[in-house]
């Protein structure tokens, strides 16, 4: 099953977007244990559609996750 990654660019790391089959390479997995709210951010692809409009809706999950995310990007920057 493929995932794709929802949230915001990581600039030279994770771009919004990316697909991934199987499992996550090292590097991104292990950003998704240093951040919850990134892992929310992995949907099935066939719930990219609807990912697509949660994350755009004010106060859904998915775009209180990439709001954090933003900020956790931010502050490593």
């Amino acid at each position: 099953m493929a995932t794709v990654y929802v949230g915001p660019s990581i600039p030279g790391i994770l771009p919004r977007y990316a697909v991934f089959s199987g499992a996550l390479p090292p590097q991104i997995e292990n950003l998704v244990q240093a951040s919850p709210a990134l892992r929310g951010l992995l949907v099935p692809a066939e719930k990219l559609a609807q990912a697509r409009i949660d994350i755009a809706r004010k106060g859904t999950l998915l775009q209180l996750y990439a709001e954090r995310v933003t900020r956790e990007i931010k502050e490593t920057i």
